[in-house]
C-alpha cells in the first residue's frame, strides 16, 4: 500500500484534457500499488458482485486485473488480498 498524503493538486493534461481541474485531497489515504488480479480476488471473495464480473471487453483471465470493484469494498478485504496474494 502506498500512502497519498492530503494536499492540492491540478487533474488533467494540458493539450489533451482541458480545462484542468483543481483538486483538493483534504485527508490522507492509502491505495494498492498493484493491481488486483482476478484470481486474487477470487481467492478473498466468493464472486464478483452482480454487474462487476469481467467480461471480454475488458479481457478475463487469472492474471488479468480485478475491475469494477465496488468503492465498498472495506480496507479489510484489500488487505487480504495482499496479504494473502
Amino acid at each position: 500500500m502506498v500512502k497519498i498524503p492530503a494536499g492540492s493538486f491540478q487533474m488533467g493534461q494540458t493539450g489533451l484534457v482541458e480545462p484542468l481541474s483543481n483538486v483538493t485531497l483534504t485527508k490522507d489515504f492509502y491505495i494498492g500499488k498493484y493491481e488486483i488480479t482476478q484470481t486474487q480476488w477470487l481467492k478473498v471473495c466468493t464472486g464478483w458482485w452482480p454487474g462487476a464480473a469481467p467480461d471480454a471487453t475488458y479481457d478475463v483471465g487469472d492474471n488479468y486485473p480485478a475491475c469494477f470493484f465496488p468503492g465498498s469494498v472495506t480496507g479489510q478485504v484489500k488487505t487480504e488480498i495482499y496479504t494473502n496474494s
